[in-house]
Protein backbone atom coordinates (compact mmCIF):
# COMPACT_ATOMS: atom_id res chain seq x y z
CA UNK A 1 0.00 0.00 0.00
CA UNK A 2 1.48 3.44 -0.62
CA UNK A 3 0.51 6.16 1.37
CA UNK A 4 1.24 10.07 0.62
CA UNK A 5 4.09 11.58 2.42
CA UNK A 6 5.57 15.05 3.34
CA UNK A 7 7.76 14.68 0.88
CA UNK A 8 6.98 11.36 -1.03
CA UNK A 9 5.43 7.82 -0.73
CA UNK A 10 5.54 5.72 2.29
CA UNK A 11 5.49 2.00 1.00
CA UNK A 12 3.85 0.18 4.04
CA UNK A 13 3.33 -3.88 3.73
CA UNK A 14 0.07 -4.83 5.71
CA UNK A 15 0.80 -6.69 9.41
CA UNK A 16 -1.23 -9.18 8.49
CA UNK A 17 1.69 -10.51 5.55
CA UNK A 18 3.95 -13.07 7.32
CA UNK A 19 6.87 -12.16 9.19
CA UNK A 20 9.63 -13.65 6.48
CA UNK A 21 7.90 -11.43 4.05
CA UNK A 22 7.70 -8.35 6.32
CA UNK A 23 10.24 -5.81 4.51
CA UNK A 24 11.21 -2.73 6.42
CA UNK A 25 9.50 0.50 5.45
CA UNK A 26 10.60 1.60 2.35
CA UNK A 27 10.34 5.38 1.65
CA UNK A 28 11.37 7.21 -1.76
CA UNK A 29 11.36 10.82 -2.97
CA UNK A 30 8.73 10.82 -5.89
CA UNK A 31 6.38 13.96 -5.22
CA UNK A 32 7.91 16.34 -7.36
CA UNK A 33 6.71 19.76 -7.76
CA UNK A 34 7.93 22.44 -10.52
CA UNK A 35 6.60 25.53 -11.87
CA UNK A 36 7.74 28.09 -14.53
CA UNK A 37 6.21 31.58 -14.65
CA UNK A 38 6.39 33.24 -18.04
CA UNK A 39 5.57 37.16 -18.19
CA UNK A 40 2.69 38.52 -20.45
CA UNK A 41 3.29 42.06 -19.51
CA UNK A 42 -0.16 42.71 -17.90
CA UNK A 43 -0.40 39.30 -16.43
CA UNK A 44 1.98 36.39 -16.05
CA UNK A 45 1.11 32.80 -16.56
CA UNK A 46 2.16 30.43 -14.03
CA UNK A 47 2.75 26.78 -15.26
CA UNK A 48 2.41 24.05 -12.34
CA UNK A 49 3.81 20.66 -12.84
CA UNK A 50 4.25 17.71 -10.12
CA UNK A 51 2.78 17.47 -7.14
CA UNK A 52 2.22 20.09 -4.50
CA UNK A 53 2.01 18.83 -0.80
CA UNK A 54 4.74 20.45 1.07
CA UNK A 55 4.37 24.27 1.63
CA UNK A 56 7.81 24.60 1.91
CA UNK A 57 7.62 23.16 -2.11
CA UNK A 58 6.33 26.73 -2.91
CA UNK A 59 8.51 29.12 -1.04
CA UNK A 60 10.64 30.03 -4.22
CA UNK A 61 7.31 30.35 -6.14
CA UNK A 62 5.48 32.60 -3.77
CA UNK A 63 8.92 34.89 -3.27
CA UNK A 64 8.67 35.13 -7.20
CA UNK A 65 5.14 36.13 -7.08
CA UNK A 66 5.48 38.57 -4.82
CA UNK A 67 8.90 40.18 -6.85
CA UNK A 68 6.18 40.00 -9.82
CA UNK A 69 4.13 41.51 -7.89
CA UNK A 70 6.27 44.15 -6.62
CA UNK A 71 7.62 45.29 -10.51
CA UNK A 72 3.63 46.22 -11.04
CA UNK A 73 2.30 42.72 -12.44
CA UNK A 74 -0.57 41.87 -10.21
CA UNK A 75 -2.62 39.40 -12.64
CA UNK A 76 -2.01 35.70 -12.69
CA UNK A 77 -3.34 32.65 -14.61
CA UNK A 78 -2.12 29.34 -13.09
CA UNK A 79 -1.94 26.51 -15.18
CA UNK A 80 -2.60 22.80 -13.72
CA UNK A 81 -2.37 21.14 -17.46
CA UNK A 82 0.26 19.23 -15.54
CA UNK A 83 -0.24 19.08 -12.26
CA UNK A 84 -1.12 15.80 -10.43
CA UNK A 85 -1.93 15.99 -7.11
CA UNK A 86 -2.37 19.04 -4.53
CA UNK A 87 -3.69 18.81 -0.79
CA UNK A 88 -4.41 21.40 2.09
CA UNK A 89 -0.92 22.86 1.93
CA UNK A 90 -1.21 23.38 -1.90
CA UNK A 91 -3.98 24.93 -1.93
CA UNK A 92 -3.36 27.42 0.62
CA UNK A 93 -0.60 28.02 -2.00
CA UNK A 94 -3.13 28.21 -4.65
CA UNK A 95 -5.59 30.86 -1.46
CA UNK A 96 -2.44 32.93 -0.80
CA UNK A 97 -0.98 33.80 -4.64
CA UNK A 98 -4.92 34.76 -5.05
CA UNK A 99 -4.85 37.01 -1.75
CA UNK A 100 -1.69 38.33 -2.98
CA UNK A 101 -2.68 39.34 -6.40
CA UNK A 102 -6.26 40.78 -4.88
CA UNK A 103 -4.72 43.10 -2.03
CA UNK A 104 -2.65 44.65 -4.83
CA UNK A 105 -5.61 45.30 -7.33
CA UNK A 106 -5.38 42.37 -9.15
CA UNK A 107 -6.67 38.68 -9.90
CA UNK A 108 -5.99 34.91 -10.45
CA UNK A 109 -7.58 32.43 -12.42
CA UNK A 110 -7.16 29.09 -12.48
CA UNK A 111 -7.27 26.66 -15.56
CA UNK A 112 -6.58 23.64 -17.08
CA UNK A 113 -7.56 21.66 -13.85
CA UNK A 114 -7.94 17.64 -13.84
CA UNK A 115 -11.47 16.57 -12.60
CA UNK A 116 -9.86 15.29 -9.07
CA UNK A 117 -8.60 18.67 -8.28
CA UNK A 118 -11.65 20.52 -9.37
CA UNK A 119 -13.35 18.29 -7.24
CA UNK A 120 -11.23 19.50 -4.23
CA UNK A 121 -11.60 22.82 -5.11
CA UNK A 122 -15.50 22.68 -5.55
CA UNK A 123 -15.90 21.29 -1.94
CA UNK A 124 -13.00 23.53 -0.25
CA UNK A 125 -15.09 26.92 -2.12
Amino acid sequence: MLIPGNSGLLLVIPKSAPSPLLPKITYFRCMDFTYKIVNHGTYAIVEMSGNLIDKNQATPLLEEIQDIIEKGINNFVISMEHFRYLNSNGLNVLVNILTKSRKNGGDTTICSISDKIKEMLIITK
